[in-house]
């Protein structure tokens, strides 16, 4: 496999990179986001009265307490399948506030703000409806009936490319430029996690934090600590904080009636897909590698015989690269061929049993 199979180099290097658009994002937060901590003010009168009052559960529902610490599941927060275009598109025609929202009409970039939501939560692994919780929380834009009579309230949601108040850069005006911005800045908070242990701005699981307005929070996990990067502000039943947030994240998957996966979904690639590093390969967390010496990186494990199934994702076959020895690589149809740049469809035989063979997307040499 070469010297960049190690993984464990790959690793470090990988490390390096996530730092860098660690930093990146922290600064694209203080600058685009109105409710970090650069922020001052905190824009209220744009909420709906009902976004105020504390969650209560229905008789057959299950009470979630308040945990500033656990704010979302991982597994929740991760879920970007089960809310389709159809099902978004359903509750801002019917929302939670008994009105529709006038996002169930808006197009931008000739998307509808359905489609926009699950184009960017799936592109990112980030579920919609937490997308959707922070469109009412930072603008009012679920409850709002029609388009508000400031554009920037809507075009410019998240301040992404708002280096000023009216200072916004055009090509990252519209809902769905905005809402991709937001679900990739939760998403390099998560890779932050995955990769340091904690954000750019330090939040973590199990590591103690203080919001601005003086909160101690110590994450159980990434997801909530994903959060805090974005909004580190606590402000508890009030507006512009991560009260509000989870107070109406309990509402939202109520009146969806979304059911929650039991354990996080699989990321990333499976054997043969693409990779920056180790921790974007949805493989055995201990055993995984991002081999960067092939094109386009490669998630590949050591094997010695079978290799791990990862739903969805290609099967694998342990391929002899003798001297270094095993390595699982994606099987192939030679017919009807679909590897990716870089690769061929090649027989390859199996690691320590010479005479069986399979076709594989190869690396071309």
């Amino acid at each position: 496999m070469g010297d960049g199979v190690s993984g464990r180099a790959i690793q470090a290097s990988g490390r390096a990179r996530w730092a860098s658009a660690a930093r990146v994002a922290l600064a694209l937060a203080c600058v685009g986001l109105a409710l970090s901590a650069c922020a001052t003010k905190v824009e209220t009168s744009f909420l709906d009265p009902s976004d105020l009052q504390p969650w209560k559960p229905v008789e057959e529902e299950i009470e979630t307490p308040y945990d500033r610490n656990t704010l979302i599941d991982d597994a929740s927060f991760l879920d970007a399948t089960q809310a389709t275009s159809a099902v978004v598109q359903e509750y801002l025609e019917r929302t939670s506030y008994g009105s529709r929202s006038f996002l169930g009409t808006y197009q931008s970039s000739g998307l509808r703000a359905s489609d926009a939501l699950v184009t960017s939560a799936r592109t990112y692994n980030i579920n919609p409806i937490a997308l959707l919780v922070f469109a009412q929380v930072r603008a009012g834009l679920v409850s709002l009936k029609i388009y508000p009579e400031d554009p920037a309230r809507v075009e410019y949601a998240f301040d992404c490319g708002c280096e000023a108040k009216g200072v916004c850069d055009p090509r990252l005006a519209g809902f769905d430029r905005q809402v991709h911005c937001l679900a990739r800045q939760l998403r390099e908070a998560v890779e932050a996690v995955k990769l340091s242990g904690a954000t750019a701005s330090g939040f973590g699981p199990n590591r103690t934090s203080f919001t601005v307005d003086g909160a101690r929070v110590t994450p159980t996990n990434g997801a909530t600590a994903a959060i805090y990067q974005v909004l580190p502000r606590e402000a508890r039943d009030k507006a512009g904080g991560t009260w509000l947030v989870w107070n109406l994240w309990q509402k939202y998957v109520a009146a969806y009636q979304y059911s929650a996966p039991f354990d996080t979904p699989g990321e990333g690639g499976g054997i043969g897909d693409p990779c920056k590093n180790d921790a974007q390969c949805a493989l055995p967390q201990a055993d995984r590698i991002c081999a960067t010496n092939y094109p386009g990186g490669l998630c590949t494990v050591k094997c010695t015989g079978e290799c791990p199934d990862v739903p969805g994702k290609a099967k694998g076959f342990c391929a002899d690269f003798v001297s270094q020895g095993g390595y699982c690589l994606a099987l192939c149809n030679p017919a009807a061929p679909k590897c990716r740049t870089g690769y061929t469809c090649t027989r390859v035989v199996r690691f320590n049993a010479p005479k069986e063979s399979e076709h594989t997307c190869y690396p071309q040499q």
